[in-house]
């Protein structure tokens, strides 16, 4: 935690990050009390809202998409989109420039979010087919947008052998274009002078960012860990019980780091599952853990899904 911080902000913010760290689907996520995923990168969620609050001018790129190919039929999860929505959302109300990015199959859904939010629909961008070494194109370019901050929110990213695997061990690289290179190409730029942030959000061991942590740990701790872990690594890893959650608190901390009240409907549980209903619908998501096309996410009944919402949105009553 920043000790530049006023002590009641700290102590928000510990709170906005505690409440979406539990492990409702039981993944092993905080198996050890001490040694566990949530401990293991405990202070990049401050980190990462402050390096967005604090930017002069920030201009976020949010990635998400994780294709579940078990489900009836096959698409995107419910996980991520909705999450992405939300910080989108957020961002437009404190005036910081934002786009949504994700593969063809999830237009759909980012879509209808986008309509139904009253948002315009230039706040999408769709992921371009290429091939090999174009992805290390100047991802600015392919975007026409020139991000300050990627933020990764469930999105499947490679193992070490190059692989994207689902949590149940399923192969779905084809299915995935391979952005974690754009993490990559950041890298290069910070060598001539130009830094992009980078900001995972994940909640089983297989998504971007979560190559920050020990492989040991993953292994240890997550079911096929060893197999699936995603070996890219970001400056910041949120780690939460349910990715769509870890957005939540991130928005949450935005605010209050920034000053700003939210607007109410933005923490309203009912206006959120209208949401979902409509990604559900006419983006035709998934749950990615029954597979089913139905208005949940991973697997949670909805009043538990919901919970964190509700405990942050009485934190931000200020």
């Amino acid at each position: 935690m920043n000790d530049d911080l006023p002590p009641e902000t700290q102590t928000s913010l510990k709170l906005l990050r505690d409440i979406v760290q539990i492990d409702p689907g039981q993944r092993g996520l905080n198996g050890d009390p001490y040694w566990n995923l949530f401990t293991a990168t405990a202070d990049d969620f401050v980190r990462a809202c402050q390096s967005i609050a604090d930017h002069p001018n920030p201009r976020l790129a949010i990635v998400t998409g994780f294709f579940i190919p078990t489900a009836h039929p096959p698409g995107h999860e419910t996980d991520g989109p909705l999450g992405a929505l939300f910080l989108l959302r957020a961002c437009e109300s404190m005036g910081i420039s934002s786009v949504i990015v994700t593969d063809p199959e999830g237009g759909d859904a980012v879509r209808a979010g986008l309509h139904h939010c009253a948002i315009p629909l230039d706040r999408y961008r769709e992921l371009p087919r290429l091939h090999g070494e174009n992805w290390y194109t100047t991802p600015s370019r392919l975007l026409g947008f020139p991000p300050t901050h990627y933020v990764f929110i469930e999105r499947a990213g490679p193992n070490a052998q190059g692989r994207c695997l689902t949590m149940r061990g399923k192969d779905i690289t084809e299915r995935m274009w391979p952005v974690h290179r754009w993490i990559q190409k950041t890298a290069d730029d910070m060598t001539q002078g130009r830094s992009v942030v980078t900001i995972g959000i994940g909640d089983g061991g297989n998504e971007i960012g979560m190559g920050k942590i020990d492989p040991k740990l993953v292994a240890s701790s997550i079911p096929r860990g060893a197999e699936i872990h995603c070996c890219v690594a970001t400056d910041y890893l949120i780690v939460a019980g349910v990715s769509n959650w870890g957005s939540y608190a991130l928005a949450a901390g935005l605010f209050l780091l920034r000053g700003q009240r939210p607007p109410v409907e933005l923490f309203d549980p009912q206006q959120e599952y209208h949401l979902l209903e409509i990604l559900v619908r006419e983006g035709r998501l998934v749950d990615g853990i029954t597979g089913q096309r139905s208005v949940s996410v991973d697997g949670l009944a909805w009043g538990e899904y919901i919970q964190p919402l509700v405990r942050i949105r009485e934190v931000m009553r200020w």
